[in-house]
């Protein structure tokens, strides 16, 4: 087992993997990433999709989930919601209009 970390530009990643060789391959990579400004945590799911997790992991355990419910839903229902979060930006909710 081999553990590695990566510090730069303000993040912090770790990992483990099964050999040292491993271990360095990932940390250049994401090095390289970083220092290129293609490293992007957000993940690659719509709008959408992530409500709809949030719905069922978050909004069912709060007291007010009938109405989170419906205002999640309205906002699902909009063009925004099939947009990917990697590309979605503040342009996007300055035309929306709920």
């Amino acid at each position: 087992m081999a553990s590695v970390g990566a510090h730069k530009f303000g993040v912090s990643k770790s990992a483990t993997f099964l050999t040292q060789a491993d271990a360095k391959k990932w940390a250049e990579m994401l090095e390289k990433q970083l220092e290129s400004g293609k490293y992007n945590e957000i993940p690659d799911i719509t709008l959408d999709e992530l409500i709809d997790k949030y719905l069922k992991e978050v909004t069912v355990t709060k007291h007010g989930k009938r109405e989170e419910r419906i205002r999640l839903l309205r906002l699902s229902r909009t063009p925004l919601a099939a947009i990917s979060l990697q590309e979605i930006g503040k342009a996007h909710f300055r035309e929306l209009v709920i």
